[in-house]
């Protein structure tokens, strides 16, 4: 019976150590943000809806938009509508 309960207790004690050993210290503790700290952070709600990485694939980038042109370069340029009823090439060679 003392070699059962000496092996339960040995058991105990190295189980105690593991979960010691995974255990956080205070200054482990120190170095963690707090609820305040996180005031105004995004939750996982406030994330629903936002797009992913994977919805960003093929989406241009700032360096794909060099060189194109703005709106305010387009401003005073003549649309389709405004194209429509003007003579053509052929029109004038006839």
């Amino acid at each position: 019976m003392d070699g059962k309960l000496y092996d339960l207790v040995e058991k105990m004690y190295t189980d105690m150590q593991d979960m010691k050993s995974n255990m956080a210290t205070k200054e482990d503790l120190t170095r963690m943000a707090t609820k305040e700290d996180l005031t105004g952070t995004a939750t996982k709600e406030d994330l629903t809806g936002m797009a992913t990485k994977e919805d960003l694939t093929g989406m241009a980038t700032k360096e794909d938009l060099i060189g194109m042109a703005t709106k305010e370069d387009l401003t005073g340029m003549a649309t389709k509508e405004d194209l429509m009823g003007m003579a053509t090439k052929e029109d004038l060679t006839g």
